[in-house]
């Protein structure tokens, strides 16, 4: 019984041996799909991957496509397709701004005070990687942020972006002036026009934003100006303008 396996798993290795070093399926030919790269060029991501005159049927897509975005952080998916027997095909995507970072400290020992710019806008996406220096080239919201060493290569909590750019969305729905929003180091996003407002991003957005509807409908039928609305809890704090006499 040994000497028929023996001869089995030896076959198979030469078979194996043999279809590895085969020219057959050494990689000659790379196509690309999808989105143009807009950070760098198509040689280069072929030069990266260190595909070309490798075995296609060994190569790791996976692999691949990790190297490929940690050495270029534009690229959102770099998606491999294999042709037998010697053709390779990537599918790229671009990351997309979702908001531009502002590297930002309070002017004074407060966090909630006003913000100083102290670096370049850097681009986030929705998946909370911040990808590209601000160039001017973006028309998203910008937001100052506290507390954070950023840089571009590095990661926010994806949760907190879509939290964010959830509630700048619904002020603008509502007609309410969002100048210099901020988000602190506990996850706090503060709205410094009139009405100033406080979210916590990390918790219940969806009845926050809820709460922020009701609450100014209310104020618009009563005929009441909201000065200050803190929605970090579950009764949120509210504050009017002096009526006019």
């Amino acid at each position: 019984m040994k000497l028929p396996l023996i001869l089995f798993c030896l076959i198979l290795f030469v078979i194996i041996f043999g279809i590895y070093y085969s020219p057959i399926f050494k990689i000659k030919t790379i196509n690309f799909s999808g989105e143009e790269p807009n950070c760098i060029s198509k040689d280069e991501i072929i030069k990266v991957s260190g595909t070309l005159g490798e075995n296609l049927l060994f190569i790791d897509n996976n692999k691949i496509e990790k190297k490929i975005k940690d050495k270029y952080f534009c690229i959102r998916f770099a998606h491999l397709n294999k042709s037998i027997p010697d053709r390779l095909k990537l599918d790229l995507k671009n990351r997309r701004a979702a908001l531009t970072l502002l590297p930002s400290v309070p002017d004074d020992s407060t966090e909630s005070a006003k913000p100083k710019q102290i670096g370049q806008g850097l681009l986030i996406d929705d998946e909370g990687v911040i990808f590209s220096l601000d160039e001017g080239q973006s028309n998203q919201p910008a937001i100052f942020i506290l507390g954070t060493d950023l840089e571009v290569g590095k990661s926010l909590d994806s949760e907190i972006v879509r939290r964010s750019i959830q509630v700048l969305d619904k002020l603008q729905n509502l007609g309410v002036n969002v100048d210099e929003p901020k988000i602190t180091s506990q996850n706090y996003l503060y709205i410094d026009k009139k009405p100033q407002m406080i979210f916590i991003l990390n918790d219940k957005i969806n009845r926050q934003v809820a709460s922020l509807q009701l609450i100014l409908d209310q104020a618009k039928m009563d005929t009441k100006e909201v000065e200050f609305l803190d929605l970090r809890f579950d009764k949120p704090v509210i504050r009017y303008a002096p009526k006019k006499n």
